[in-house]
């Protein structure tokens, strides 16, 4: 996915926030260079992954299999002593012929709220034990304090101000009904971990692979630079002199291109990053799932997993990106 359709996204996105007049938390408005400087108090949206979430599903094709969401508030099943939240915010925005993949959660239950706009449509399944699709079981649907039942693959339609219940294990995608116009949607659930949680059938990757052709107008929630102490500078005329200079350095045209080397950089780190989520993934879920299975949630092929099980095992001391840097990703 370009990072102009990206941002075209996120602007898109935040006139659609603006037109329903939602206010939103301020770190979702910081820009790139401000997150450059942002320490330890904002470790939380790092780590629980909050902020802006943009995903074709790693099909590039963003204006027919794409979602636009933002994570507002979060807790993290990994860190529960730091983050003892057990819920979850967000903001989804789907347009007119945009589709969000079938997929459901292992341990997150959710409600979908239409918040505005036109009207959305969740074809919802049953799933098997096998956690294949069930196309033949009705389905048990919640919606507004209404309890009723649905034949298999029926589209529940939410007009504004209506919400569904997602229990787990419940197949469920997305749509917009044709001719009604793009919508805003809200989600209050569990903790999310999108890292973890989502069993797409078919399978489909969770975020991007970006491709750097402008400067980021946001940046994404898996995208912040890593944590640093800010120091105390003094604040005296040659240090003001100083900041002045660099200012200038940074509205520089050749600062700019350099910028986009910097990003290039920067994708490669995001990289192992996943490499290394990929890791811990399979450390922590082997022996629970098949073969396949944990593949598919560790966005693996079988083949990669093997190497990655193989590597925990020759190495029991080598942590999770270390294993990452050795294996052979490509």
């Amino acid at each position: 996915m370009k990072r102009s359709e990206i941002n075209a996204a996120l602007r898109e996105m935040e006139r659609m926030i603006s037109d329903y007049r939602i206010s939103l938390p301020p770190f979702c408005n910081f820009t790139p260079e401000q997150w450059q400087t942002v320490g330890h108090d904002y470790d939380e949206v790092r780590d629980c992954m909050l902020g802006w979430d943009i995903t074709d599903y790693g099909l590039g094709k963003f204006d027919e299999v794409g979602f636009s969401l933002i994570t507002i508030r979060n807790g993290n099943r990994a860190m529960p002593d730091k983050y003892p939240k057990v819920y979850a915010e967000k903001l989804l925005y789907l347009k007119e012929g945009q589709y969000s993949p079938n997929h459901f959660h292992w341990h997150k239950t959710e409600d979908i709220i239409n918040r505005g706009g036109g009207n959305v449509l969740i074809r919802v399944y049953n799933s098997l034990p096998d956690e294949e699709i069930d196309y033949k079981s009705d389905v048990a649907v919640h919606t507004d304090g209404r309890a009723h039942t649905v034949p298999a693959g029926a589209q529940v339609r939410l007009t504004p101000g209506e919400s569904i219940h997602i229990y787990q294990r419940l197949y469920h995608d997305f749509t917009v009904e044709p001719g009604t116009g793009a919508v805003l949607l809200g989600e209050v659930s569990q903790c999310n971990d999108d890292n973890t949680d989502n069993r797409f059938n078919p399978p489909v990757g969770r975020f991007p692979e970006i491709e750097e052709d402008e400067p980021p107008y946001r940046l994404l929630c898996g995208e912040y630079p890593p944590r640093r102490k800010r120091p105390r500078c003094p604040d005296d005329a040659y240090t003001r002199e100083l900041e002045s200079a660099a200012e200038d350095i940074r509205r520089d045209e050749k600062w700019r291109v350099d910028y986009m080397l910097l990003s290039e950089k920067l994708r490669e780190n995001r990289r192992l990053g996943r490499y290394t989520q990929s890791v811990a993934q399979a450390r922590k879920f082997r022996g629970r799932f098949g073969a396949d299975e944990l593949a598919e949630i560790c966005f693996v092929s079988p083949q990669l997993l093997q190497a990655i099980l193989d590597a925990i095992d020759a190495h029991p001391d080598w942590d999770d990106e270390t294993v990452a840097e050795h294996v052979d990703f490509e």
